[in-house]
Parts: structure tokens; C-alpha cells; sequence
């Protein structure tokens, strides 16, 4: 055989079997297999409803006149309460209330492209290419201040001292839908991955802040925000 034809079988052979080890991901001979999911897209949801209750509950506990007001029905903090023929100024007030988004439960481990490298115990690396939200719902009546998203294991609904902030979604106007990329703290990506690997596996969950300041706007806060956060992955695994 020429020696042309002798390396040209090596050459194909070696391709071939570079493929069948690679499976569906693309191989990467210094580092493993290159597999990437197809991007996840995770709801979530916010009510000022939230704000409005403990509003009242911090109207109550002041004393008169704060106590004199009933926020059923209202759209405004009063300015003043009367009883009978007699009114009484509200001095004016400034609190600031936590609104929190519940935890979005996520397990990607049973992703086709990633379980038998999972099953085995395989999966080396995650690279995050992005995670961006898109709001597609906003009937809240004031602007929201910056989102903060958290992570933690699997199973929790409620931000807890164990959560681990990771970015922000930025401030989003009243009525307004918008779309963008999550700004990331410093170390936000390296604690994505530790979440990710090696269990694939976690709670996301969101908290903003709603400040009340009745000397600049008594509107009582109202609405709902909802939209996704769209999260796209590539694992790095070893080879079967």
C-alpha cells in the first residue's frame, strides 16, 4: 500500500474515532467534550400586593394618627383622617418593604444531551454564555428598583440566610417591559457553577426593596411584574 493510502486510513481511522468518543458534544483533546443544553427559560413573578400589606402592618403599629388608615380600596396614602368633624394631618413618612420573588425550582441534570455524563459522573466544567431576563408583563404603578437574584439548593422557597446573591436585574420603569443581560456580581459566576456542578441542581429566588416616601408620592403600591430568565449553559465532561 502507498504511503499516502496508509495515512490516509490512519488519518480517518483516528477521525472516527475521535467522533464515536466525542458522542452528541464536540471534543476538545485538551479538556474533554464540549456539550451544550439548549437554552432554559425559568418564569417568575412579582406582586406589590406584598409591599401593600406590610404597609398596613407599619401603619398599625405606629399609633394615630397612622393607625386611623384603612388601605382597603384606597390608591393613596392619605394625607389626613378625620373623625366625625375632626381631622388630623399624617405626617408625612419614609419605609422601605421587602418583596420577594418565591423560589424557582431547577434540575437540569436529567437533560438528555447531559444525563449518562451525569449518571457517570463525568461532568468536569460549566461555562455560562449568558443569563438575561425579559419582562413581558408590568402593570406596577411605580419603578421598580433593582432585582437581586439569588441561588440555593434545591427545595428552598424562601430567601434564607444559606442563599447566595449572584447579580441584579436593573431598575425597570413603571409599565415598561424590558429585556437584557443580568449583571453579574464579582464572584456571581463562579457561584452559579458551584451550584451547578456537580449536581445540576437549584432553587433560583428574587427580592427587591419598595420604598414608601409620602413627601415625594403617597401612591400605594400596586401591580404585578412576570416575565423569564433565560439561561444558557456549555459542560465540559470527560469522555464515557
Amino acid at each position: 500500500m502507498k504511503k499516502t493510502s496508509k495515512f490516509l486510513s490512519v488519518f480517518l481511522s483516528l477521525g472516527l474515532g475521535l467522533f464515536l468518543l466525542s458522542g452528541c458534544g464536540l471534543l476538545d483533546a485538551g479538556s474533554g467534550i464540549s456539550v451544550s443544553l439548549p437554552e432554559q427559560s425559568f418564569d417568575f413573578s412579582l406582586d406589590a400586593d406584598q409591599a401593600r400589606g406590610q404597609l398596613q402592618a407599619y401603619l398599625d403599629a405606629q399609633g394615630a394618627p397612622y393607625n386611623q388608615i384603612d388601605l382597603a380600596g384606597m390608591t393613596e396614602i392619605p394625607a389626613e383622617v378625620c373623625d366625625g368633624a375632626v381631622c388630623v394631618d399624617v405626617p408625612t413618612f419614609s419605609e422601605t418593604f421587602e418583596v420577594e420573588i418565591p423560589g424557582q425550582q431547577i434540575d437540569l441534570s436529567d437533560e438528555e444531551e447531559l444525563r449518562q455524563y451525569v449518571e457517570s459522573g463525568k461532568v468536569k466544567s460549566v461555562t455560562i454564555e449568558y443569563l438575561q431576563f425579559v419582562i413581558d408583563q408590568n402593570t406596577l404603578n411605580f419603578d421598580m428598583p433593582s432585582l437581586d437574584l439569588y441561588m440555593d439548593q434545591l427545595g428552598t422557597t424562601a430567601l434564607a440566610d444559606s442563599s447566595d446573591l449572584i447579580g441584579k436585574v436593573p431598575s425597570i420603569q413603571a409599565g415598561s417591559t424590558d429585556e437584557g443581560e443580568l449583571q453579574f456580581t464579582a464572584d456571581g459566576r463562579d457561584i452559579m457553577s458551584n451550584y451547578l456542578i456537580p449536581g445540576l441542581q437549584f432553587a433560583m429566588l428574587g427580592e427587591t426593596q419598595i420604598t414608601v416616601d409620602t413627601a415625594v408620592t403617597r401612591t400605594i403600591p400596586g401591580g404585578q411584574l412576570s416575565g423569564q430568565i433565560k439561561l444558557k449553559l456549555k459542560f465540559t465532561v470527560d469522555p464515557l
